[in-house]
């Protein structure tokens, strides 16, 4: 009796696990079959996708350059305007001295002869040629200044 309570127990046994064992097969068979499906359509799809991601990559690449060749000619047509404002007011400063050296020496020229009795005319016509003469050479001062300062500026950055 003891062999055949045991052989009742391991048939429950056997029987418990085929019946747990079987939905849980159906299951995993499912599962495979699924993955399979994936596996396949991810197959189809993936050398599109890759080549849908290179032609994106190249556009992206055309479209960087473009926009950098761009770029830099904006700022090499504002490089040469701003070179060409510079030496036209470096033309108009020489210009503007050499009128004003003229003036002076014209002044002096004239001062000279009056030098006996007048000497004091000589000392306030220099300091109003040298008080219009300071702003304007402040301004190109300044102006060269900044000027420079940007083109500097922008030398580096090359």
């Amino acid at each position: 009796m003891s062999w055949e309570i045991g052989f009742f127990v391991i048939s429950c046994a056997v029987l418990i696990f085929v019946v747990f064992a079987i939905p849980t097969l159906v299951q995993i068979r499912k599962t495979a079959r699924n993955a399979e499906i994936t596996l396949e359509a991810i197959n189809r799809e993936l050398p599109a996708i890759l080549h849908d991601l290179q032609q994106i990559t190249a556009l992206t690449n055309d479209v960087s350059y473009n926009v950098r060749f761009h770029v830099e000619e904006k700022i090499n047509k504002i490089v040469r305007f701003n070179l060409k404002v510079l030496e036209s007011l470096v033309k108009q400063s020489g210009n503007l001295l050499q009128y004003l050296h003229g003036g002076v020496d014209r002044v002096s020229a004239g001062l000279d002869s009056f030098r006996g009795g007048v000497s004091g005319i000589e000392g306030k016509v220099e300091r109003e040629l040298q008080a219009k003469l300071l702003p304007v050479l402040k301004v190109l001062i300044v102006l060269t200044r900044s000027t420079r300062g940007s083109l500097e500026a922008l030398l580096q950055k090359k």
